[in-house]
């Protein structure tokens, strides 16, 4: 995110100081600083409407990162609204409400959830991580339909042809992890 953001805004950009302190914010968050917050900020002068509307959902991105961290049932509520959205951060706050879950050992929610996004191509960018975290839900839930699926799907991958796997780098990707 950071990288788009400079190349949009440039390096020394009141955007992207702004959206560094924020940045400053959740890594207190994730140190284990319960009082992180955001700063009150204005959005920086002579931003377009679009761009203020960027650093709103960059903004409630990083609000619900803090809460990930610092409260993560709180955080489940904001991920969801951004996810229903159409922030740049949807497909990560998708997958974080489902790795909440997960954590929260709340393997039935956290399995649909996980299910619901690999059947969402516009989510493809959290598939593989989502299958990662598929495979951490059946560990957790240690039942003999949590190793099925997750031996099915792997079994799955690993019969695709061998044209098809190396014709694709992330089919590739998928195989030598299924490996």
């Amino acid at each position: 995110v950071l990288l788009a953001r400079i190349t949009s805004f440039g390096k020394s950009s009141d955007y992207v100081k702004q959206w560094l302190r924020g940045q400053e914010a959740v890594l207190k968050a994730c140190g284990g600083d319960t009082n992180a917050k955001l700063a009150a900020d204005a959005p920086p002068p002579n931003l377009k409407p679009a761009e203020i509307d960027l650093l709103k959902q960059d903004r409630a991105y990083q609000e619900a990162s803090i809460s990930f961290y610092v409260s993560p049932q709180l955080a489940i509520p904001m991920f969801k609204a951004i996810a229903a959205s159409n922030s740049p951060h949807k497909a990560a706050a998708r997958y974080n409400v489902a790795n909440i879950l997960a954590n929260a050992k709340n393997v039935v929610e956290a399995r649909v959830e996980a299910k619901a996004i690999l059947a969402d191509a516009s989510l493809a960018s959290v598939h593989d991580i989502t299958r990662e975290l598929q495979g951490y839900i059946s560990n957790i839930e240690d039942t003999a339909q949590g190793w099925t699926e997750l031996i099915d799907a792997t079994v799955e991958t690993l019969n695709q042809p061998l044209t098809a796997i190396t014709a694709n780098p992330k089919a590739e990707a998928a195989y030598n992890r299924a490996v």
